[in-house]
């Protein structure tokens, strides 16, 4: 929670133009005050609105009442992953991708919804952005192949606005006065105690460093993490079933679109070692794209057993067990 915490409390009156500060801007503005209880309220405030868009969405596209928006809701990557992972910004980064790729249409509502995806948190550029944008370009030229892909993205104006975008919040999102300073700015805030202290005493500010690393700090921390461990085998276990899963579902990785996701996805496990998030992240995105590009195909999806995959979930942070194995090892623990 105190980890969690921490994002809300760094905005740009205190700390200037810095990465991952507009929600907490939006919750000093709409609060004044830092307290448990308003942080909780602002948190759950995240899961609704991204409950309503998910059904906003799948009303727009008449899937509302399909057995493909059961399998959604139920999967591991989606609610449950949300609901155990409480206070991160990712369910409100889904529900932008979601309204982005609703009013897709105008170009100014998708910039808009994918310049603040992009403002929340960074990793909203290999998540979520390409996908979305693939849809965008689609709406407007026929894509074909690679090479059409490549060649009319290289002539959409909007990606060049994106990418001005992401070099805004890479080159000056960093905060240069070093994580000390953020601490001693905590320890004269009106924090919870408990919150400066899990930064001062139980891991000496490290936690806070993600403000002041840059990328070759954050490739160095996660190489050291990509060794071969459980961790690492349960990824690559996680990320092969859920690969197995999609293609159950109808999903042909052979299109473009798809592949292109897992290969854009790719540098999020070089950036950090929140590894069941991406794998989240990858599900829905690749998931949105087919239910969008193939309704008709998604809407006559009628096989029970997929639900099967849902026991697995969710997904977690890295390192977590998903429920079923959990319990399975805690039965282990008292025998």
């Amino acid at each position: 929670m105190a980890w969690n915490a921490t994002h809300y409390a760094i905005n740009y009156m205190d700390f200037g133009f810095v990465k991952r500060g507009f929600i907490g801007s939006f919750y000093y503005f709409s609060n004044g005050s830092f307290t448990q209880g308003s942080l909780l309220l602002f948190q759950l405030s995240f899961i609704i609105f991204f409950i309503a868009t998910t059904h906003y969405f799948f009303y727009k596209l008449g899937l509302n009442k399909s057995f493909i928006y059961i399998l959604f809701i139920l999967s591991p990557a989606t609610f449950m992953q949300f609901g155990s992972d409480l206070g991160r910004f990712d369910p409100i980064l889904v529900a932008l991708f979601m309204l982005s790729i609703i009013y897709r249409k105008n170009p100014i509502l998708f910039f808009t919804f994918s310049m603040i995806g992009i403002l929340i948190h960074e990793i909203y550029v290999f998540a979520l952005l390409p996908g979305a944008f693939l849809l965008y370009l689609s709406d407007r030229v026929k894509l074909g192949s690679l090479k059409e892909i490549f060649i009319e993205s290289i002539k959409c104006k909007t990606l060049y606005f994106l990418i001005l975008s992401i070099l805004i919040v890479v080159l000056f999102g960093s905060y240069e006065l070093g994580y000390e300073q953020i601490l001693d700015s905590f320890s004269k805030s009106n924090l919870p105690i408990s919150y400066i202290e899990y930064h001062t005493t139980n891991l000496t500010g490290e936690p806070l460093k993600v403000w002041t690393r840059s990328i070759s700090d954050n490739l160095f921390f996660t190489s050291n993490k990509l060794t071969f461990n459980i961790s690492t085998i349960y990824m690559v276990l996680v990320y092969l079933l859920l690969l197995i899963y999609l293609y159950l579902i109808g999903i042909e990785f052979k299109k473009p679109q798809y592949y292109l996701i897992l290969i854009s996805s790719f540098p999020m496990f070089l950036l950090g070692t929140d590894w069941g998030r991406w794998l989240a992240f990858i599900y829905i995105s690749i998931f949105v794209i087919f239910i969008t590009t193939e309704r008709d195909k998604a809407a006559k999806i009628k096989n029970k057993h997929l639900l099967i995959f849902s026991l697995y979930g969710p997904l977690g942070v890295a390192g977590f067990l998903p429920p079923v194995l959990l319990i399975i090892y805690r039965v282990y623990q008292l025998m």
